[in-house]
């Protein structure tokens, strides 16, 4: 098989359902009468030991207590048994390792047979397992055998090339719309930037201006403060003098009044 393989997207595979064991008495005892599938991490439902797929078993008790039914067995009607960790069912380790040997073959209908447990990891290289086209993300919706994806890829080169193309089409477009956007944005960062330049030299010229005016307040206060201060001084010498004035008039008028009163005889 071509190398080109290596970068398909191939999804991981799970074990599938309806898979067939070699063995039809097998088959017959390893099936789940619940998903009626071959049992997955299989425990004891009841005490007559009828057995049950884990999650079959727990999906039968979920059911049954949302519309009130007793949790009994699918089969035998009696009582379920739980486990240690109050989970329904019994884990039953031995019968899982049982099952997981049996041989079955491939759903997918190839020519291989192997054990239970190495199924998963044939899926993923089956031949006959159906993947999708490498260029589904572009938009090719094929789905094909693994074995024959290089017919597919070969047969369907021009058509993969026209998707690619209006792929790149459209990564150019969104590409350029972007590029406008950007642009819209680098404008409009610009516009904010010459803006805030033209505000912050505004603010600056506002400042300077409430700081000369300032200046000019304090100037006005500062001689208004000094002709207050030189008129109480003027008044205060004033009150003095006249203080100084008055007391002297007092004392020549108290001396006039001395003179002028007459001896008396002895």
């Amino acid at each position: 098989m071509s190398s080109r393989l290596d970068f398909h997207p191939i999804a991981d595979a799970d074990t599938p359902a309806n898979v067939n064991l070699v063995d039809p008495h097998a088959m017959e005892a390893f099936t789940c009468v619940v998903c009626h599938d071959i049992m997955k991490d299989p425990c004891r439902g009841c005490n007559n030991d009828h057995t049950f797929c884990k999650v079959c078993l727990e999906t039968h008790e979920q059911s049954c207590v949302t519309t009130d039914r007793p949790a009994a067995c699918p089969i035998c009607r009696s009582s379920l048994v739980h486990a240690p960790d109050a989970t329904v069912g019994k884990p039953l380790p031995m019968l899982k390792m049982l099952i997981e040997t049996q041989h079955c073959v491939c759903p997918n209908e190839c020519a291989h047979v192997g054990p239970l447990n190495a199924l998963n990891k044939h899926l993923k290289v089956c031949p006959n397992r159906e993947v999708c086209c490498p260029f589904a993300e572009l938009g090719c919706s094929a789905k094909i055998p693994l074995s024959k994806i290089d017919e597919h890829l070969d047969a369907c080169q021009h058509d993969h090339m026209a998707l690619m193309c209006s792929s790149a089409t459209q990564m150019t477009q969104a590409i350029s719309v972007q590029g406008t956007r950007l642009s819209r944005l680098s404008n409009h960062v610009s516009g904010l930037a010459a803006d805030t330049q033209t505000n912050f030299v505004s603010l600056e010229k506002r400042v300077a201006r409430m700081e000369s005016v300032q200046n000019e307040v304090n100037t006005v206060v500062l001689d208004t403060l000094g002709k207050i201060q030189a008129s109480i001084a003027a008044q205060s010498a004033a009150v003095a003098a006249a203080s100084t004035g008055s007391s002297r008039a007092k004392s020549s008028k108290a001396a006039g009044k001395a003179q002028a009163v007459p001896s008396t005889p002895p």
